[in-house]
């Protein structure tokens, strides 16, 4: 996970961008260490859907703000139900 994320943000040309972690580690360290190399999220897995899909409104929004796309993006999105 380090190499990656340390990857993505040496290059600028790669940017903007946003990263999400999704992990099945319970090491609170490997938390800390995907926020210290700039992750903007991270999820556990496994994980509920509910969690990811409140993760993905805000990726869209933050996306959204310097595009400036309309404010019609910022609706809430309306996801399929779990199965």
């Amino acid at each position: 996970m380090d190499g990656v994320l340390a990857w993505l943000r040496e290059r600028p040309e790669l940017k903007p961008k946003i990263v999400a972690v999704l992990s099945g580690s319970e090491v609170p360290q490997e938390v800390e260490q995907a926020n210290a190399l700039g992750a903007d999220f991270y999820i556990r897995k496994p994980f509920e859907l509910r969690l990811l899909a409140s993760k993905l409104k805000r990726l869209v929004r933050l996306c959204a703000i310097p595009l400036g796309l309309p404010a019609a993006w910022n609706r809430p999105i309306q996801l399929p139900e779990a199965q």
